[in-house]
């Protein structure tokens, strides 16, 4: 892994306040601008993870959906649908695939319950369990940077 693309997740990994369940908008720009400027394998790479991480939920869509069939990316497409409170969507995707990632972040759940609890706090604006929800997010969300980079994806 490059310094940049270490920094960059180190900052990210690292942010506060944790990345919020449904973005209204971009974490960083700066950092937007960094991920761009990686060298172009490890962007390509890495790069729709980090946006992901970054509350970039556009750019993640732009590029995850350019490599759909590839699970770990059906993932993030599943993931960014779900912050983007597109609920039944996200299940969609889910439904598509299974990753080894899903136990890690879930345990014995299954990744369709995490979208209906994150539905139901989000439309109940149950502070405590939106908290709960979004370390857990944060989570999943490292864990498939990680994911990306040491199966240089």
């Amino acid at each position: 892994m490059n310094n940049d693309l270490q920094r960059i997740f180190e900052t990210l990994r690292t942010r506060q306040p944790l990345p919020p369940l449904s973005p209204s908008q971009v974490f960083s720009s700066d950092i937007t601008k960094e991920i761009g400027a990686l060298p172009v394998g490890e962007g390509v790479k890495a790069g729709p993870a980090l946006h992901l991480l970054n509350d970039d939920m556009e750019r993640c869509h732009n590029i995850a959906q350019g490599r759909e069939g590839n699970p770990t990316f059906d993932y993030m497409h599943a993931v960014l649908h779900r912050r983007e409170q597109d609920y039944w969507n996200s299940k969609w995707w889910i439904n598509r695939i299974s990753h080894p990632l899903w136990k890690e972040c879930y345990g014995e759940e299954f990744p369709q319950t995490f979208v209906d609890d994150v539905e139901r706090a989000e439309k109940s604006k149950d502070r405590n369990k939106i908290t709960i929800l979004e370390k857990k997010q944060m989570v999943e969300l490292v864990k498939i940077v990680e994911f990306v980079i040491e199966n240089n994806l």
